[in-house]
């Protein structure tokens, strides 16, 4: 369980850990953000676009 008593999605993904990944959405409140999944995990990637494939490093957990 995570800090606020939810259960905690992927905990496998740590911070520091690195993925190739393909944007595949728009965060709903930053449009110049965009988003992926990492199993499932939602990732908001700062300045990229649906399609962008770029290489990402976990930085923090929410």
């Amino acid at each position: 369980m995570g800090e606020d008593g939810r259960p905690v999605k992927a905990p496998h993904i740590q911070v520091g850990m690195t993925y190739e990944t393909e944007v595949t959405g728009v965060d709903r409140f930053n449009e110049a953000n965009g988003m992926t999944r990492i199993d499932d995990l939602v990732v908001i990637i700062p300045d990229t676009k649906v399609g962008d494939r770029v290489k990402i490093e976990i930085t923090e957990r929410k």
